[in-house]
Order: structure tokens, then C-alpha cells, then sequence
């Protein structure tokens, strides 16, 4: 995959389609990032990377944009099956999240945290896949507002962006 690199780049949201957040981390070409298994390597992965957007007091206070680029969509599929339950970090599914790209999941809802469990967090996690590629959109609402004002319709529109982008870059 000659030339994978600014493709790649390209298929992250960018701060025009996230009002309000700002990047507090880019990890795109995954500098400091190590892959969780030796799967990605098996189904013919290529590049993988993320950004981290947080806001102040909107809806979505924190976005973790990840992508995984494959040689060709067989190996992202695959590996999308074998990681479902990594990516869905342990929330369960919603029911009728509007669907984007292929294989699209959604897992979320309001939670204790890990940290404070009398501390409710709304989170979100998109994952689904776009040609070669394979997404996660992971959304998480400020504590400052009241437990699920955050919805997975927060989060679509962002994820068909994130289609849009990748589209482009890997018709």
C-alpha cells in the first residue's frame, strides 16, 4: 500500500466537524502506541492510529478517533470480528443506533465509572468498518451535565463523516 500514509491521515475527523473540541492528542501514526495483538499483524494491518478531542462543557466532552488500515477489507473484517469484545470495552449494545458503514456496532449507555463508582459516566462506542479500514468513535459526556444527555444520535453524524473521509481516501 504505496502512499498509505496521507491517506491514512486523511480519514480522521478534523476540528471543522468537531465544534468545540479541541486535539489533545496525536497519536495517528501511532507514536507511543503499541497494537493490543498479534492479530493485526495476521489479518494484514497496515497502519493504525488515534486522536483524542476533549471540550469543556459540551455534550461530548471527550472523542477517541481510532482507525486500523488493512491491506484489503477481508483482513479488516476479519479482525474486527476477532476484537469486537476489546472494542466494546465491556458496555452492551444499543438497540437501535442509527448504523454506519459496514458491520456497524454500538455499545454504551450510562455506567458507574471504574474510578468513582458513584460517579455516572455516558459513553458511546461506534465501531464499524469502511472498506480496509476499521473505526472506533468512542464518546464520552462532561460530568457536568446530568447522565444520558449524550445519545448515540450525538455520535452518527460524526461517524458518517469519518465514512465520508474514508471513502475518499480508500474508494
Amino acid at each position: 500500500m504505496s502512499g498509505a500514509q496521507p491517506l491514512f491521515l486523511s480519514t480522521f475527523l478534523r476540528a471543522a466537524d468537531l465544534t468545540g473540541l479541541r486535539v489533545v492528542q496525536d497519536s495517528r501514526l501511532g507514536e507511543g502506541l503499541t497494537e493490543q495483538t498479534d492479530d493485526f499483524a495476521r489479518h494484514g494491518g497496515v497502519r493504525f492510529g488515534m486522536q483524542v478531542w476533549m471540550g469543556d462543557d459540551t455534550v461530548i466532552w471527550r472523542l477517541v478517533d481510532i482507525r486500523w488500515l488493512f491491506k484489503d477489507p477481508r483482513g479488516a473484517a476479519a479482525f474486527h470480528r476477532e476484537q469486537v469484545r476489546v472494542n466494546s470495552e465491556g458496555a452492551p449494545p444499543v438497540v437501535g443506533a442509527p448504523i454506519v458503514g459496514k458491520a456497524c456496532m454500538v455499545f454504551g449507555g450510562a455506567s458507574p465509572t471504574p474510578f468513582a463508582p458513584d460517579m455516572i459516566m455516558t459513553a458511546y462506542n461506534y465501531v464499524f468498518l469502511v472498506g480496509p479500514v476499521l473505526v472506533k468513535l468512542f464518546a464520552a459526556q462532561s460530568f457536568d451535565l446530568p447522565p444520558s444527555i449524550l445519545t448515540p444520535e450525538h455520535l452518527a453524524p460524526l461517524a458518517a463523516r469519518a465514512q465520508v473521509l474514508i471513502e475518499g481516501a480508500f474508494p
